[in-house]
């Protein structure tokens, strides 16, 4: 009887359209989401109209030129440019750590299906629709935020995760192996 440990198995998919599937799903979920949303907000509330759901959420109509918090107004050809760059960015980031982990797919899928979501309305409204508005206290009021804004900054935060999760065993293993004592050939000091 052979008592050795049997050798972990690889229990990733090997098929690429399996493996594909978390990245791929999530990014047209989020994408259909955020555009269904839009659609509804832009033909049932006005421009700058605003209807209440709770005395701290509304669904506010409102269009964004720039970026988030509206950084960058009226900069769409940037913006636009920047988010091609952005998807090419993680498409080649999945393509070469895809198979890594099912989280990374996933983040990859959010921050793909949120910048597409935005690139989306500039390319074809001329500006994002924003109408999530959430007061924070009184009298003051988060900027409003669409699903596709949500979803990259939940994606990216995964993604951060990740990656800090990834460095953490190879600086634990630096760092042991800093703080081993030197010998010689013969495991002596």
């Amino acid at each position: 009887m052979n008592l050795e440990a049997a050798p972990e198995r690889d229990t990733r998919p090997k098929n690429g359209i399996l493996l594909a599937l978390p990245f791929v799903m999530v990014g047209a979920v989020v994408f259909a989401a955020d555009q269904a949303t839009k659609q509804t907000v832009a033909t049932l509330i006005d421009r700058g109209d605003a209807v209440s759901v709770t005395s701290f959420f509304r669904i506010t109509h409102v269009t964004n030129t720039g970026s988030a918090f509206g950084l960058l107004q009226g900069q769409s050809g940037f913006l636009m440019l920047a988010s091609v760059i952005g998807v090419l960015a993680v498409i080649f980031y999945y393509r070469a750590n895809g198979r890594e982990s099912l989280l990374l797919r996933v983040a990859l899928g959010l921050v793909m299906g949120g910048a597409l979501g935005n690139f989306a309305d500039r390319l074809f409204r001329g500006a994002v629709v924003d109408f999530i508005d959430v007061q924070i206290w009184s009298g003051f009021h988060w900027p409003s935020f669409n699903i596709a804004d949500s979803s990259l900054l939940i994606g990216l935060a995964m993604l951060a995760f990740y990656v800090m999760r990834q460095r953490e065993p190879r600086l634990r293993g630096a760092i042991e192996q800093s703080s081993m004592p030197v010998t010689d050939g013969d495991g002596k000091p």
